[in-house]
């Protein structure tokens, strides 16, 4: 002691392991302020955390504040000696700390002491550090603690990638903790659980927890529940929780990712001792089994009770059962499964099995390898009637260690036999044998597009890997296989080749076979893992396609997929366009969006090339087309080339190039325009193609000449700007009046004076409902002839508006006109009937309403026309035929006196011709056409024609199934003897024995009609190939918004170009769904059960229907417009009118 200060050279003090010694000066004249050293040591127990935290600390202590209030800080670090950690609880595992690096600070006052401190702890392969300082005063305490650990062993279970949040309160005597992070996996001997995610709380000597996992893949599972302390047995005790599963896949445990096979739903409750071995408690269950397209559904209930747990389900015709029972002291497992008269019939049409039999298995749930088993199979049947093959003999196997042995198993039929050879373990995998031949239609379970498959393929495989990802070596040849796939109108048959897989590696040789009348070559391989390794050539000759109503295309194609380094692979080569014909009256818009919605799934059935189906490739294909593509409608004509290139991806193609007019003309009113010039040009950005045409016409004036008339349009496709001029300098005011007057016309009505304005409202209405009515009965029982949009002057506007007008006609010198603006100013329209009274001269009454002036105006007319015809460009001379056919050979070829024919045309044109007599008959028909001193273009076309004399039909011969027990005089039905051997009547019997067998049900009916001839003969034989299947009926159980009609029209079934195949009940189904859905009925559940009898081996589908109720929308909003404001977005929506604005934006259902 001191005058001004006194020194403390040594100072202890201790409670229990915990220490301090320091030294210090204290300075009287600074309110005895402290200044010295020393150093701490803290044992987790003398805080009162000894049953959370087992830890031991050290830190160099620096001494500061007053003597009443001292204050101890410095640097921490972890106490080598003794074992520290921090243990989760309950009892879930413990988290060991091998270094500590941090900072405290102590204070002693007189009601306690105030602790704060920061640090960072690792362990192996573990981090700890607070999230806030950790602060203890008095007998309170706060803080949180972040943790992250690359695996924590739990049981016999591993919790990997274990992390969270430990957030500390309450007192030290009665601390409150929480805890909530997340798991990457939990193992449990070979099985995995991804992503799971807990919470737990202790508070007040209770736990409360909630551990969950959710994902697309695997499902749901939740388990929480309250935990509390036993003080008398020091075990926990689980007083309540609740256990719920919902679509929780089993399968991907094995699989250690991707989607499982096996999924359970239920929930049940559990309570007791927290040790699996003295818990207890129940559980509801639903097992889906689902591996190709069956779904078979388990029901029953499971148990677990002193350390046992057990289940047992069965489907519901208990053709199916399954048992499990687990010891959780020991791990045993044992498992039965039994399958009597098991058929997946009632849960799928695409897989076809049937089975008797049994499988047992035990084995310990931490070494499921090492367990014992038997397979028993009685009996055994796959593919669908009549396609089936079936166990030759009954099978016994046992199941040593996870593996079956597999000795010479034979299945087959008549015609087919297959063997298997090998042995299949859950450690090593396949290791199997396979050979023989089988039904392609046995396969349909994998391709559920197909509409249907036939054929038999000739297997020689090897068959090894793991259980989730075998991989197949060998070849399978194909011998006369054929598919249909009626959504896309495509069939295709005599298919021919041979597959090699090596791997995941699928190469052919030479695949060979017809697609849609025409022949295709497939050749390369092609990787079933990575697509960018696949190196594949198509060629496809003559196919023909009719991607919408009153079209066809003759297309052939050159592809190839090539390997790019480093890029996406690239599909290239060129598609030829070798002819093409669309008669509708339809803009090009619309053609190519038809076209667009054949190729990508927005048709009513499954689309092979939907988007989700099509592979991410590059793109760099050529589509050609050097005429023959022609497009018709009631207002013009057109041939039109192509050279357009598609690039870009399958993903987001880019098409330019330009499409250009060969020849053609259209009309506005009875004036024909010759297209002189056309251009449609696809530039890559562009929403819509650009057009550039220019056409011209010949017009009489009033006076007798004829004046040039020239039309220009350029701009967008939909929308581009029309301009007319002449080489009199005319207004278009005056052009257009030429135009629509069809020349000199009289225009002093003879009955102007007799013109009756009727100006009273009720006399409108009156007047204008009989002409609408009229329109509209018109419209209904007759068919319009001619239908055109025409320009016309508006006087009381002053601006030029396109009209729609229809004529029918009536006689042979009489028709009906009838003209409607469409302008949005106005909405006159008109009605007139002509009468050809001498050639040139016609009279004309009609009537005429203006619903803006409430005034309609009768009037009579007279016009005169002066017609004048172009100069020929091409003259065309047929010989060696009839002047009727020559005629009707001239139109077939679209040849006509503008044609513009070019010499590469020449050979395409002469096969078109042979084709042309074939179909009437002449099947021995040659056609010879020569260009004489042609340069572009063919100034002279000589055709000669070698006709052969035309066949007739001598005898018709039916070839496999009988009809006469099915079809009422089937005779009625095909050509007389003697009539000629055409196309049409090929076409015509086919389609007639189709509809009368699939009137009778034979909906799967399938018919080919050929002609066969003879050397020397003129009589040709007609050869019938019927294949009828069995008869089909639908009966629909449920339905009440949908009438059968309804269904079966989403399937064409009696106007579908490709027969009901074995698959088309599931794309009916699909479809029943959609309608649904579409109507808003999105819960409605559909469902087919099949049934066939004995006696007349007649198939009935029962399709069952539970519409459930219709969904109301309760609200709607955008999401994902980063460019456009939500506001902007619906302001540009009403502008598109107010019922599609409500429909969007308040939609009822």
């Amino acid at each position: 002691l001191y005058e001004n200060n006194a020194t403390i050279s040594r100072f202890d003090l201790a409670q229990g392991k915990s220490k301090l010694s320091l030294s210090a000066d204290v300075d009287y004249r600074d309110n005895n302020s402290l200044k010295g050293k020393g150093t701490l040591e803290l044992w987790s127990d003398t805080l009162g955390l000894s049953k959370w935290l087992n830890l031991a600390i050290t830190a160099p202590t620096t001494v500061t504040g007053h003597l009443d209030s001292p204050i101890l800080s410095g640097a921490i670090s972890v106490k080598k000696r003794g074992d520290n950690y921090i243990k989760i609880p309950p009892d879930i595992g413990r988290l060991k700390i091998t270094g500590l690096t941090g900072k405290y600070r102590l204070q002693i006052k007189e009601t306690g002491i105030e602790l704060t401190t920061l640090f960072s702890a690792t362990g192996k392969d573990s981090v700890i550090s607070s999230a806030r300082n950790i602060y203890i005063s008095q007998d309170k305490i706060s803080g949180s603690i972040l943790y992250k650990m690359r695996a924590l062993n739990f049981g016999d279970s591993v919790l990997n990638g274990l992390s969270g949040i430990l957030h500390f309160g309450g007192s030290t005597s009665v601390p409150e903790i929480n805890a909530s992070g997340k798991i990457k996996s939990i193992n449990l001997a070979s099985m995995s659980l991804p992503s799971v995610e807990y919470s737990v709380n202790n508070s007040k000597g209770l736990i409360n927890f909630d551990v969950k996992h959710l994902s697309e893949n695997t499902g749901a599972l939740r388990i929480n529940g309250e935990l509390r302390d036993d003080p008398k047995t020091g075990q926990y005790i689980l007083n309540r929780s609740a256990l719920s599963l919902q679509n929780f896949s089993i399968g991907v445990l094995e699989q250690h990712g991707g989607k499982g096979w096996v999924t359970v739903s239920g929930s049940g409750s559990l309570f007791g001792p927290f040790d699996l071995t003295k818990l207890r408690g129940s559980l509801e269950l639903n097992v889906l089994l689902e591996t190709l397209d069956l779904k078979t559904s388990l029901n029953g209930a499971a148990s677990i009770k002193n350390g046992v747990f057990q289940a047992k389900l069965n489907n519901e015709t208990s053709s199916l059962n399954a048992s499990i029972k687990i010891n959780l002291k020991n791990k045993d497992v044992g498992t039965i499964l039994s399958f009597k008269n098991f058929s997946t019939k009632s849960y799928s049409e695409k897989v076809c099995i049937t089975a008797d039999g049994s499988l047992s298995y035990r084995y310990n749930l931490l070494n499921p390898e090492t367990g014992k088993g038997k397979l028993s199979l009685r009996s055994l049947s796959l593919g669908c009637e009549p396609y089936t093959i079936s166990l030759k003999k009954p099978l016994m196997a046992d199941l040593v260690k996870g593996r079956i042995a597999l000795k010479n198993i034979v299945l087959g039929s008549n015609e087919t036999s297959f063997s298997l050879n090998g042995t299949i373990s859950r450690k090593s995998g396949f290791n199997i044998s396979a050979d023989g031949t089988l039904y392609l239609n046995s396969l349909l379970g994998f391709t559920p597009f197909l509409d249907d498959m036939h054929g038999i393929g000739t297997v020689k495989l090897s068959i090894t890997g793991p259980l989730h990802k075998p991989l197949l070596n060998g070849s399978a040849t194909i011998t006369d296989g054929e598919f249909s796939l009626e959504s896309a109108d495509i069939s295709a048959r005599d298919i021919n080749g041979t597959i090699s897989l090596d791997g995941s590696m699928l190469s052919a040789d030479k695949i060979i076979g017809e697609i849609n009348s025409g022949n295709f070559t497939l050749s390369g391989s092609a990787s079933l893992s990575n697509v960018g390794r696949s190196l594949m050539e198509i060629s496809v000759k003559d196919a023909e396609f009719s991607p919408l109503e009153n079209s066809s295309f003759t297309v052939s194609a050159d592809l190839k997929m090539e390997k790019k380094p480093a890029k996406k692979p690239l599909l290239t080569g060129t598609v030829y366009v070798d002819s093409g014909e669309i008669e509708k009256n339809m803009n090009l818009r619309s053609i190519l969006g038809a076209i667009s919605r054949y190729l990508f799934n927005e048709r009513k059935e499954a689309s092979l090339l939907s988007p989700d189906n099509i592979p991410l490739l590059d793109l760099d294909i050529s589509l050609q087309s050097r005429g023959n593509l022609y497009f018709f409608t009631n207002w013009a004509e057109i041939e039109l080339s192509a050279n357009l290139k598609l690039g870009g991806s399958t993903k987001e193609p880019l098409i330019k190039g330009e499409m250009k007019t060969v020849r053609g003309a259209f009309g506005l009113k009875e004036r024909k325009f010759d297209i002189t010039s056309g251009k449609i040009t696809f530039l890559p950005g562009r929403k819509e193609p650009v057009i550039d045409l220019l056409a011209e016409t010949q017009v009489p004036s009033y006076e007798g000449e004829n004046i040039l008339i020239i039309l220009e349009a350029k701009g967008p496709l939909t929308s581009p700007e029309v301009k007319f001029s002449s080489d009199y300098a005319l207004s278009e005011k005056e052009i257009i009046k030429l135009i629509t007057t069809s020349g000199f016309e009289i225009t002093s009505s003879l009955l102007e004076d007799l013109a009756i304005p009727v100006i009273e409202e009720k006399e409108y209405l009156r007047g204008a409902a009989p002409l609408r009515k009229l329109g509209s009965l018109f419209k209904k029982i007759t068919s319009i002839d001619s239908l055109r949009i025409q320009p016309e002057f508006n006087e009381s506007t002053g601006t030029i508006e396109p009209h729609i007008v229809a004529e029918k006609n009536l006689a042979e010198r009489m028709r009906l006109v009838g003209s409607n603006s469409l302008s949005s100013t106005s909405s006159d329209y008109s009605l007139a009937l002509k009468y050809l009274l001498f050639p040139f001269f016609t009279i004309s009454g009609s009537v005429e309403s203006f619903p803006q002036e409430q005034e309609s105006t009768y009037s009579f007319d007279a016009v005169y026309t002066i017609l004048s015809k172009a100069k020929p460009f091409v003259h065309i001379t047929i010989r060696g035929t009839s002047a009727k056919r020559a005629k009707a050979l001239q139109e077939a070829l679209k040849l006509g006196a503008d044609s513009r024919v070019s010499p590469q045309d020449i050979p395409m044109l002469a096969k078109k011709g042979e084709e042309f007599y074939k179909d009437l008959g002449f099947l021995d028909a040659e056609v010879i056409i020569s260009c004489p001193q042609a340069k572009k273009y063919c100034k002279r076309l000589i055709i000669t024609v070698d006709e052969h004399g035309r066949y007739k039909i001598g005898k018709i011969i039916f070839e496999g199934d009988s009809i006469s027990g099915i079809i009422k005089n089937p005779n009625s039905l095909l050509p007389r003897i003697g009539a000629y051997a055409t196309k049409e009547a090929l076409v015509w019997t086919k389609w007639n024995l189709l509809k009368a067998l699939r009137n009778e049900g034979y909906i799967s009916a399938r018919v080919n009609t050929e002609y066969v001839t003879s050397y020397g003969s003129r009589d040709a034989t007609l050869f019938i190939s019927v294949s009828a299947g069995s008869p089909v009926s639908f009966i629909f159980i449920g339905n009440k918004l949908f009438s059968p009609e309804n269904f079966l029209n989403t399937i064409n079934i009696f106007t579908r170009k490709q027969p009901f195949g074995s698959n088309t009940i599931n794309i009916l189904v699909e479809n029943i769904e959609r309608e649904y859905r579409k109507a808003g009925y999105l819960n409605a559940l559909v469902s087919y059960s099949q049934s066939q009898d004995a006696a007349t081996g007649r198939i009935t589908y029962t399709v069952y229907i539970n519409e459930g109720r219709k969904i109301k929308v309760r609200n709607v909003r955008l999401a994902g417009n980063r460019l456009i404001s939500t506001k902007r977005l619906l302001k540009l929506i009403r502008r598109k009118g107010k019922a599609l604005y409500r429909e969007f934006r308040y939609p009822k259902y």
